[in-house]
């Protein structure tokens, strides 16, 4: 059993570390609905951020903290837009728009 197991584990640590294919960068786009998915989820944040001010659930100088993240997001995304989103590329924008959702969630829960 001991063997099997240390067997399991070299080749798991020799292959979950070495990649099998050399690495690339892949410049092929998303698929279009995905691709449109991203102004989606922007215009609901910046839905969501109109929200809580009108509401009071977000301080003053916490909405314009979150507005200057949206509005950093928006840019990414119009730059994506232009180059096509390129898959490699689009996983710095998947990341931005779901922290900024995280943020914004996150100020109008603690006010």
């Amino acid at each position: 059993m001991n063997r099997l197991l240390s067997t399991l584990l070299v080749l798991g640590f020799l292959f979950g570390s070495t990649p099998l294919l050399p690495a690339s960068a892949d410049d092929s786009p998303i698929p279009e609905k995905m691709a449109a998915q991203y102004q989606v989820r922007l215009d609901n944040s910046k839905e969501q951020i109109d929200l809580g001010v009108t509401k009071g659930w977000l301080k003053p100088a916490k909405a314009e903290e979150l507005k200057k993240e949206l509005a950093a997001a928006y840019a990414l995304n119009s730059d994506l837009k232009a180059k096509g989103y390129p898959k490699d590329a689009t996983v710095e924008l998947e990341k931005t728009v779901t922290l900024l959702n995280q943020h914004v969630t996150s100020a109008a829960a603690t006010k």
